[in-house]
């Protein structure tokens, strides 16, 4: 047991302050030595008293249960502690008042002096006892809750980046075995870029976001690979400010917006089309626009089914890592689909925001 744990701290220090206040009281009005050691008896066996009560409290579970349905047992067992400890005072007290030379009091007497009172002290005791515990416990169930969101919170980014990688290799698969007999040269360097591809995909599990700068380079690759098969129906455009290079954002975002943008844009239209990609700063958020030509129609109510997986992934990411404070959002207009993502402006922890 360990002897400076709060319960002994305050234990210790409320029955000495008991003591020593009874002690105080009693000299104020007349010193005497040997009515001292009666008021330190009384002192030592409530210390003993209350030390039992809580081997009861313990013993039958009362600090978890509802405090409605602790105050008649409260009651109860602050009489009968009190009582307990009056007794065991008054068997102590009497014949130790006779060996010090003090009045020969009757055993009541001896016993009421501390009963009524015993009882009050006895449910103050009681009250800090179980209000301690009960705000204890309610620190540690919230402490737990926010645990267990946490841990729910990595267990579905985990899911959802799992999602990423077969959908994402099944796509890139099926095009490089589309050029493999038809044009061998294009076909090794779509493996080389799918290469790249694949290993920052599965490193990036391991953390939940990274620089701007290392997912538009990913997001490079990526477009080069889709090149080589689109060969002149698809041209892009990057437009990265160097200063927000270093900012943060979950990985594998502009990749499947650009993803998106081709397999419901660009590559629906036999003339193909462009993909523009803009980053820049709206105070203190991050705004993300990929652009590609088309039209958007968002009638039907569900998101999966609406824009697929990718997107749907990027949704459930961003509101896992950021609730409210995140916003996705496709629109459309003027023969043009706009995928806009805004989410706060982070750094990583060696970089300042100036």
């Amino acid at each position: 047991m360990n002897r400076f744990s709060p319960f002994w701290m305050a234990q210790t220090g409320g029955w000495a302050l008991f003591t020593f206040g009874n002690l105080a009281l009693q000299q104020s009005v007349k010193f005497s030595f040997r009515w001292m050691v009666i008021e330190f008896m009384a002192g030592v066996t409530g210390f003993a008293a209350t030390l039992a009560y809580r081997q009861v409290i313990l013993w039958q579970g009362w600090k978890t249960k509802p405090p409605l349905r602790l105050i008649f047992p409260v009651l109860v067992a602050s009489t009968l502690v009190a009582g307990i400890w009056s007794f065991c005072f008054s068997m102590i007290a009497k014949p130790s008042a006779f060996l010090l030379g003090l009045p020969d009091l009757p055993f009541y007497q001896w016993f009421f002096g501390v009963f009524f009172n015993g009882i009050i002290l006895i449910i103050a005791w009681s009250a800090i006892y179980f209000a301690y515990h009960y705000f204890m416990n309610s620190k540690r169930n919230e402490a737990e809750k926010w645990r267990l969101q946490i841990a729910l919170r990595d267990a579905q980014l985990g899911q959802l980046r799992a999602q990423v990688q077969p959908h994402f290799l099944f796509n890139a698969l099926n095009n490089i075995r589309a050029l493999v007999l038809e044009n061998p040269q294009q076909a090794r360097s779509m493996i080389t870029h799918l290469s790249d591809l694949l290993r920052y995909s599965l490193t990036s599990t391991s953390y939940e976001k990274t620089t701007l700068a290392q997912e538009i380079e990913i997001t490079g690759d990526y477009l080069a690979l889709m090149a080589i098969q689109y060969e002149d129906r698809l041209s892009t455009r990057i437009d990265l400010p160097e200063a927000l290079k270093p900012a943060l954002i979950p990985p594998m975002l502009i990749q499947l917006l650009a993803e998106n943008a081709i397999k419901h844009g660009v590559g629906k239209r036999p003339e193909g089309g462009a993909i523009d990609i803009q980053v820049c700063r709206r105070g203190n958020d991050l705004e993300i626009i990929v652009a590609n030509p088309g039209v958007f129609s968002p009638e039907t109510p569900n998101l999966e089914d609406r824009l697929g997986i990718g997107m749907a992934n990027i949704h459930e990411r961003l509101h896992l890592l950021y609730g409210d404070r995140a916003h996705f959002q496709i629109t459309s207009g003027e023969g043009m689909v706009y995928s806009t993502v805004r989410l706060p402006l982070e750094w990583p922890a060696s970089k300042s925001d100036t």
